[in-house]
This record gives C-alpha cells, sequence and structure tokens, in this order.
C-alpha cells in the first residue's frame, strides 16, 4: 500500500459477553494509508465523519486495499 491510498479497517462494532459468542465486525472504508509502523500497526487517516482528519492505529490483518 503506498501513503494516500484509500483503505478499509475491519472494526468491531458490537460486543458480546465473554461466552455468549464471537463479537460482530464488519470492514469499513472511509480511510487512507499513512504508514506501518516498526511494530508492523498501521496507521490510517480517518477521511469522513466526526473523526475526520484523525490518526488511528490498526494491526496489519486489519487493514486492507479498497
Amino acid at each position: 500500500m503506498e501513503r494516500g491510498q484509500p483503505v478499509k479497517v475491519k472494526k468491531i462494532w458490537a460486543g458480546c459477553e465473554p461466552g455468549h459468542g464471537k463479537p460482530l465486525t464488519h470492514w469499513f472504508d472511509g480511510y487512507i494509508f499513512e504508514r506501518v509502523e516498526p511494530s508492523g500497526s498501521v496507521l490510517v487517516k480517518a477521511t469522513r465523519g466526526v473523526f475526520s482528519g484523525s490518526i488511528v492505529r490498526f494491526a496489519a490483518e486489519n487493514v486492507r486495499p479498497v
């Protein structure tokens, strides 16, 4: 991925009590790739909504190109 490239991120949008199933996740768009950190985390920037312009950290397996 290159800086500025649109990406989707996988987020948990509804949790569950322990022992009552898996949390619900979904791939959300509205982010652009910033960079990969030495730790392997991926930094993305929100492009819309309340957090537009904010940098957010995700695990690499939770970020994919659009």
